[in-house]
């Protein structure tokens, strides 16, 4: 088989994928109930764009689903800043961890 043919193949065979990932992202999102805007700015969010479905974020709580864009979201965080000190709290595994060390050396 010529190189030709084979780039041919290649090239035809992206593409089919290419697409069936597209129609496989459009059907997905279609049957996520997520709403048509920003819930901060009301932003327009179009459910088929993949750059859209990758940067905004979604909070879900009990009662609804709140979109927002990443500008919003950058605004939030500097409103209400990620605390340092929980990162650096040790979780309850690392407790009981650190307890059952300290009763062995005892």
């Amino acid at each position: 088989m010529s190189n030709n043919l084979k780039r041919k193949l290649q090239r035809k065979s992206s593409k089919k994928e290419k697409k069936n990932a597209n129609k496989e992202l459009a059907s997905k999102m279609k049957g996520i109930f997520l709403p048509d805007e920003c819930s901060n700015c009301s932003k327009p969010f179009d459910k088929k764009d993949k750059k859209m479905a990758m940067t905004w974020k979604v909070i879900a709580n009990s009662e609804r689903k709140h979109l927002i864009c990443p500008k919003c979201w950058d605004t939030i965080e500097k409103i209400y800043p990620l605390d340092e000190n929980l990162e650096h709290q040790p979780t309850q595994h690392q407790l009981q961890l650190q307890t059952e060390q300290d009763q062995k050396t005892q």
